[in-house]
């Protein structure tokens, strides 16, 4: 074998490994952020109407799902906020219990409302939420007898009855909190299991969490927390001003019947799909000016829903900015608020740089405007996006990513 040919099957060799190597480095760096998905068994007093379902970590959202009445199976997709799994929240905008989850990385898992709700905990399957439901199913009949034997002692102290089964109901419980001290498997249940284990030295129960878990940030620095969870609380702000609307909404809105001429107009359009043509839209601008779709001019329109309040539509924004800047005279990015108020929608244009979309308002999911928005293209849940080309047919739906820009390449290339 000459040496021209030796190197070049040497290099191709040093190729394949470098190709392996970098395959294996990219699925492990993939494993420690993989999407969750929620699968939601809902029960009738929950879809008795239409309402927002919001998913929420530490106050940013990670998805949300329009509730259609009487839906009962739905599900919801994200990324996690922090590095570790972490509490996260279910929170229905009108009826509906407000659940905790905790969840890692890469779970799949079915929350079922069908059954038993705890204090704040659902039934789940395939999750370390299932533990904490398991620990409340048996502790709360403890709770119950040492409540109902502390009352009677309140008012007769000298049952003496009554100290002996506090003292042995308060053992079990005791008891039951060591067993699953010792059992879990997971730091942010004994976290939970540790702060409720009355009677227990806390000290003790600290070093251990620590000394079973020196792998989680969570244990190690217990009681703070690591670093990217107190950076969080400077992007909660907005999401949080979201939930107190929501709490408002639940304690104080008025409910106008619907007229059958507004209940023909929310029903009567269908989901769009891949191939749909797209009738005109006109809605109006930060100045109030109405924009048609009839007037743009570019080949292409990127139909986009988001809101200020949604952050997986903001996380979007810098790869629709991206786009944008390469295929600007090709591509116009019709982006449709779903915010509560236009100075939020306004604000949150600002704040991201993407004054150089084309931004109108399609009007919150309480009006009528925003239902009928929403109804006619089928958003159940949002960002939701829809890419037209020059007949303004529907040629793709929800780009995500670095979906839209492979996309636009292979248009412009055809």
């Amino acid at each position: 074998m000459s040496a021209l040919k030796y190197k070049f099957k040497m290099e191709i060799i040093l190729r394949k490994i470098l190709f392996i190597f970098l395959f294996f480095i990219s699925v492990m760096m993939n494993s420690e952020n993989k999407p969750v998905r929620l699968n939601i068994i809902l029960n009738d007093s929950i879809t008795k109407e239409d309402q927002w379902l919001y998913w929420t970590s530490e106050n940013v959202l990670i998805d949300s799902f329009m509730v259609k009445k009487g839906q009962k199976l739905l599900e919801l997709n994200g990324e996690l906020t922090f590095e570790e799994g972490y509490v996260s929240m279910l929170i229905f905008e009108k009826n509906g219990p407000q659940s905790m989850l905790v969840l890692n990385h890469g779970d799949n898992i079915t929350v079922d409302f069908t059954k038993e709700v705890l204090a704040l905990i659902p039934y789940t399957q395939n999750s370390v939420t299932r533990e904490l439901y398991e620990y409340g199913l048996h502790i709360r009949p403890l709770n119950i007898c040492i409540k109902r034997i502390k009352d009677i002692l309140d008012k007769s102290p000298d049952q003496g009855w009554a100290r002996d089964s506090l003292n042995y109901y308060i053992t079990q419980r005791k008891d039951l909190s060591i067993d699953l001290l010792k059992m879990t498997k997971n730091p942010q249940i004994y976290v939970v299991y540790m702060d409720n284990a009355v009677g227990l030295d806390r000290d003790s129960l600290v070093s251990v969490l620590k000394e079973r878990f020196p792998d989680s940030k969570i244990a190690q620095q217990y009681p703070e927390y690591p670093q990217e969870y107190k950076d969080i609380v400077k992007t909660k702000k907005s999401f949080g001003r979201r939930l107190n609307e929501i709490n408002t909404l639940k304690k104080n809105r008025s409910i106008r019947p619907t007229t059958q001429k507004q209940a023909d107009n929310l029903t009567k359009y269908n989901k769009i799909k891949l191939g749909d043509m797209i009738d005109n839209i006109v809605l109006n601008d930060i100045k109030e000016n109405p924009v048609s779709l009839e007037d743009i001019k570019t080949p292409y329109i990127l139909i986009d829903f988001w809101a200020a309040w949604c952050a997986p539509c903001r996380r979007e924004i810098p790869h629709l900015k991206k786009v944008y800047d390469l295929f600007k005279e090709k591509l116009t990015i019709y982006a449709i608020s779903l915010d509560n108020t236009k100075q939020i929608w306004e604000n949150t244009i600002l704040s991201d740089k993407c004054e150089m979309f084309t931004h109108v308002y399609g009007g919150n999911m309480t009006t009528l405007e925003g239902k009928d928005i929403c109804n006619r293209f089928g958003i159940t849940a949002i960002p939701a996006n829809f890419l037209l080309d020059n007949d303004r047919k529907v040629i793709a739906t929800n780009l995500r990513g670095e979906e839209l820009m492979k996309k636009m390449e292979e248009l412009i290339i055809e």
